[in-house]
């Protein structure tokens, strides 16, 4: 995988500008892991961010792409391409320190390891009406994943944990609760989602109970 590695997307792509979302992960969580602004910068800003209190994310959809996006798209349609069932795909550059609140998505998706360490706690949990899942969701809102799994523990729910190194690819489906951390190693994680076709209204519609605003972003093709 040295050819999609931190450093050589740097020397690729570091001289273009888009769109990034910046992080701060010591404020609260009101919905879902959103970036305190998105602003058009250079994307070395990104690819050698030395600071340790804002995280930066690169994200690009395959069907919302800008032209200064596509050459990155281009640039890994090698892992792409010959894909059955694709929906989209999305390639996620992420500096460190980088997390994303427990969640679950709507649709089956692959996750594929371009470079960086994530770690990952996967486990599914039934609810008896959508005001005690949304409860749940606020109580697990910008936990660490050591503090989750205390929790999950402590509720009798199983989980999964799962380190994803470069080059792996593994399966996530839809409806499976999962939050997800970079370990703190090199600059960032750069990793690609494939998004398989289906939709489930079920799903669907508990989505948008519990994540209103970020449903209604999905919906505007807008994806953080």
């Amino acid at each position: 995988m040295d050819k999609y590695s931190w450093g050589n997307f740097s020397k690729q792509f570091s001289h273009l500008s888009g769109l990034v979302g910046i992080y701060d992960f010591t404020l609260p969580e009101i919905e879902s892991t959103d970036p305190i602004e998105k602003s058009h910068r250079s994307y070395n800003d990104v690819f050698n961010n030395q600071s340790r209190d804002l995280s930066y994310m690169i994200k690009i959809a395959d069907t919302t792409a800008t032209s200064t996006e596509s050459h990155l798209m281009k640039y890994i349609s090698p892992i792409i391409q010959n894909r059955e069932n694709v929906e989209r795909s999305m390639l996620r550059i992420q500096t460190n320190p980088w997390r994303h609140s427990c969640h679950f998505d709507t649709y089956d998706q692959t996750v594929i390891m371009l470079d960086g360490v994530k770690q990952w706690v996967l486990f599914r949990i039934v609810f008896d009406d959508i005001e005690k899942e949304k409860d749940f969701v606020k109580s697990v809102n910008g936990l660490s994943l050591q503090k989750l799994q205390e929790l999950l523990k402590s509720m009798k729910v199983s989980y999964i944990i799962k380190t994803s190194k470069p080059g792996d690819a593994f399966f996530v489906p839809a409806g499976m609760y999962h939050a997800v951390e970079n370990m703190d190693i090199g600059k960032g994680t750069i990793f690609v989602n494939i998004v398989h076709n289906g939709f489930n209204e079920i799903l669907d519609k508990r989505f948008t109970q519990i994540w209103t605003s970020m449903a209604q972003k999905c919906e505007n093709q807008i994806f953080y």
